[in-house]
Order: structure tokens, then C-alpha cells, then sequence
């Protein structure tokens, strides 16, 4: 048998051909995605269908697959989705100019023949997925025993297309010496004349032994956040052949136990009522201003200059009156996300609204240079946090 991932090319027109809604998969995947956001990554994706189902329901769906057959196809059927991106890619090796994924899941890694491969295909998945971006997969594990299922027949729940039949014959194996499953099928379909053409489908699917897949996800810069044995979601225990394991995107910002995180993509709200100025390099008096109206200790002459060298922050200030009475700052924290932070009003200015102006001035900032917007907070700051939802804030999936 030759390594490779069978002749889907001659079952993308047939693709569908079992008859069966796949309706409850579809609002599986969407409910587990909606949990950490609306853009969502999807290789192996055939022809596309539940991508489509998805940015049908309001996500945005960038789903892809290595065989161009399966790609053309789903863009017969669903070109016209907004919302949905279908490319040809090769999961080992592909990049999309896209925004960072929330949320991305995987069916299909036993087409993934080597663990060196299976890590290619992690770490470009975590480049494409945002900080504390999910990735879940699906998949089986090394079987204990050898075993053959022999040949049988699969006939569809109903026949789907008006101008042909089709059913499958197909006989599988289990190694587990080498992890592998063997599927050995011939595909037949039968036109209105009664002539029956056939294609032979055969391929092998890798299994890999958890402590692999736990290695692997861990070099390639994702930390275990759940195991289970089924969509139901219960616990994975030892000897379970079957295995969904959530795993989060690790931060390259810190964020204590005591924190949340929260996120923000898009904001059309209302202008700023006050004077906001950003500070230069040079405004430490100014900043010194502020910060004793706080009623902290004034800094050193040099300190805004340098964190404004060191490239971590640049800082806003408030005024009333020509009074600069709270401060916000943007701090970068990685390509795809930048932080406001810092936001902090005079004791004497509070509850009126100040801290939101800051907000939504250092959202409009951040999301004009293509950014997404992170805020975290105390988890007991229970005003700040109302203030953030207020604003369009949604509570990052990975706190």
C-alpha cells in the first residue's frame, strides 16, 4: 500500500453520497466555537460543508483541504457564503492573510503519516490562531490488540443523486505494532444506463500514542486544557481508544490567577466627550501631573522616554479642564493583539465615565492598526468588567 491519503480527488463530486444529515455535527461545532469567538480555522475540510453551515450561522470561516478536487467542488456549492473562505492548503505548510482564529478543530490528523509532520501541522495552526486561540482534535489512538474487520458493503441511508447509485464494498485492519488502521474500499457507482463504473480507495490512517500528541502539542506552543472520550464530554480515562483533547494556545503575556481577559475585534460606539492627547517621549511632567492627582509618587524625568524607547507602551492622558485627571496606555504584546492597559482615574474624577472614554479611545487606536484589543482586570473588579462588556468586550475563552 502506498503512503498516502487515498483517492479523494474522484470523491469530491460524490462526496455527500451516504444521505445523511450532518446537521447535529454541524451545531456541534458551532456551539463549541461559539464559547471563544466568531473566526474560525478548519483544515481537512473536504468540500467545506460545515464551514459553510458555520458562516451561514454567523462565523467566519477559513476552511481548507490539500486536494483541489475537494476545493473546487465546495466552491461550486458554496462560493456564495458570505463569511466563508475556502482555500487549497496543505496543513503541514500553509499561511492565509487572516485575522488570528478563536477557534480551530481537526477530524482528519490520521492522514498525517509522521509525528514530524503532525508538528509542522501544530505550529502552523498556532500561528494562526490568536492568543489563547482553542484547537481541538478529534482523533483515535494506538489500538492495544490486532484486528481485522473483513470486507462488507455500505449502502447509503438513501441516493442522494437523481442520475446514479452508489455504494461501497471495503474491508479494514488495525496494527498495533505501528499504530496504523488500513481501509481498503472500492467505490461503485452505477448510472441511468446501468453501467457501473468503479475507483479503488485505499489508504492507511496513523495512530500516535497520547504521550506523543501531549508532547507534541507542548513543543509546538499549546497547553492541555481538557481530555475526553466523546462529544458528550466525558473524561478521558486510560484505555479510551477515542480522544478529544482541548488545548489552548499558550500567552506570551503574563496573567495571574487573580486575572481575566478580555477581548475585543470590532467597536462602533460613540465618540470621546473629553480631551485626549497622546504623551511624547518628552511629556514627563505632564504624566508627573497625573500620577500625584492619583496619588502616586511622581517618576524620574527619564522614565516615559524610556519605555517610549524600548518600544512597550505609548501613554494617553485625559483632561478636564486642562486637568489630566485618568491615563490609559497600548502595550503590544504580540503581532495580532495589542493590550490597553493602565487605565487608571483621580480618586476625586471617578464614576463618571472616565475609564470608558479611555477604553473606547485606546479601542479605536488599536483596532485602526489591525489589531485586536485585550483588557484584563481583576476577576473581583466586577466595574470594570461591566464596563468592558458595555463596551462590546467579550471574556477570552482561555481564562
Amino acid at each position: 500500500m502506498t503512503d498516502n491519503i487515498g483517492n479523494y480527488a474522484l470523491h469530491a463530486a460524490i462526496w455527500d453520497w451516504g444521505g445523511h444529515d450532518r446537521t447535529e455535527e454541524h451545531e456541534y461545532w458551532c456551539h463549541y466555537a461559539a464559547q471563544y469567538g466568531k473566526n474560525v480555522l478548519i483544515p481537512f475540510c473536504a468540500i467545506g460543508e460545515t464551514g459553510a453551515y458555520m458562516a451561514h450561522r454567523g462565523f467566519t470561516t477559513t476552511a481548507f483541504d490539500i486536494t483541489p478536487e475537494m476545493i473546487t467542488e465546495g466552491k461550486k456549492r458554496f462560493d456564495h457564503v458570505p463569511g466563508l473562505q475556502l482555500s487549497e492548503g496543505d496543513v503541514t505548510d500553509f499561511y492565509f492573510d487572516i485575522p488570528p482564529a478563536d477557534f480551530c478543530f481537526a477530524t482528519d490528523f490520521g492522514h498525517i503519516h509522521t509525528i514530524e509532520k503532525v508538528k509542522k501541522a501544530l505550529l502552523c495552526i498556532n500561528r494562526h490562531l490568536r492568543e489563547a486561540g482553542i484547537l481541538a482534535i478529534e482523533t483515535g489512538l494506538c489500538a492495544k490488540e490486532s484486528n481485522y474487520t473483513p470486507n462488507k458493503t455500505f449502502y447509503p441511508k438513501e441516493q442522494v443523486y437523481p442520475d446514479k447509485k452508489i455504494w461501497k464494498t471495503g474491508d479494514s485492519s488495525n496494527d498495533s505494532k505501528t499504530g496504523r488502521c488500513y481501509i481498503s474500499q472500492t467505490v461503485y457507482i452505477e448510472n441511468r444506463n446501468s453501467n457501473v463504473e468503479q475507483f479503488n480507495h485505499s489508504f492507511y490512517l496513523q495512530c500516535y500514542p497520547r504521550d506523543a500528541w501531549l508532547s507534541a502539542l507542548e513543543e509546538c506552543g499549546f497547553e492541555i486544557r481538557s481530555e475526553y472520550n466523546n462529544r458528550e464530554k466525558e473524561s478521558w480515562r486510560e484505555g479510551d481508544g477515542f480522544w478529544i483533547v482541548e488545548a489552548v494556545k499558550k500567552r506570551t503575556y503574563p496573567l495571574s490567577t487573580d486575572e481575566v481577559m478580555y477581548l475585543l475585534r470590532e467597536y462602533h460606539g460613540v465618540p470621546c466627550m473629553n480631551r485626549i492627547e497622546w504623551l511624547t517621549a518628552n511629556d514627563m511632567v505632564k504624566m508627573n501631573k497625573h500620577l500625584v492627582l492619583c496619588g502616586q509618587k511622581p517618576r524620574k524625568g527619564d522614565w516615559l522616554h524610556e519605555i517610549y524607547k524600548n518600544g512597550t507602551a505609548r501613554y494617553c492622558l485625559l483632561y478636564i479642564d486642562d486637568i489630566p485627571v485618568a491615563r490609559g496606555s497600548v502595550e503590544p504584546y504580540s503581532d495580532a493583539m495589542w493590550e490597553a492597559a493602565d487605565i487608571r482615574v483621580a480618586r476625586e474624577f471617578r464614576n463618571r465615565g472616565l475609564a470608558k472614554e479611555i477604553l473606547r479611545f485606546l479601542c479605536v487606536d488599536i483596532l485602526s492598526h489591525g489589531k485586536i484589543v485585550s483588557c484584563r482586570t481583576e476577576r473581583d473588579n466586577i466595574a470594570m468588567r461591566n464596563a468592558l462588556e458595555t463596551i462590546g468586550f467579550y471574556l477570552d475563552g482561555g481564562n
